[in-house]
């Protein structure tokens, strides 16, 4: 019967003990449950801002994509305005040539207009030394 009993508080030891230690565990389990609430509280802050670093890294990327293509534009631009700049002072050259070969044009025109008219004073002198009766008319520029 002793052994019984002895079986029997042994057996309430055992009891006692395991809900002892389930009631370490449980309150272990709540400091820990409470030590991670506390360290998301601590941790929320710091995601926010990582959160608010990435959001202005990619507004950041976002400016720097539409800089570059809005140099890009600027280059095309500029490449197109000289373009059009070269072929401008061509046609300018050429324009200058062809009027400087115009102004050779109208002195060469000009000295023929000259000779052609001391000629032909020449040739009415020579009539008119010749007994000729004939009246000529010029042009006087």
């Amino acid at each position: 019967m002793q052994s019984k009993v002895n079986q029997l508080q042994t057996s309430q030891d055992d009891k006692t003990r395991m809900k002892e230690n389930i009631e370490t565990n449980r309150k272990e389990i709540d400091r820990a449950e409470k030590e991670f609430t506390m360290k998301q509280r601590e941790e929320h802050p710091v995601t926010n801002q990582i959160k608010n670093i990435e959001a202005e890294l990619l507004m950041v990327e976002k400016s720097i994509f539409n800089l570059q293509s809005d140099l890009r534009e600027e280059k095309n631009q500029y490449g197109k305005i000289n373009k059009d700049k070269l072929a401008l002072e061509k046609e300018y050259k050429k324009t200058q040539n062809i009027l400087k070969a115009l102004k050779g044009d109208i002195q060469t025109q000009e000295n023929l207009r000259k000779t052609l008219d001391q000629n032909l004073q020449t040739k009415h002198q020579q009539l008119i030394n010749q007994g000729g009766s004939m009246v000529l008319v010029t042009r006087s520029h």
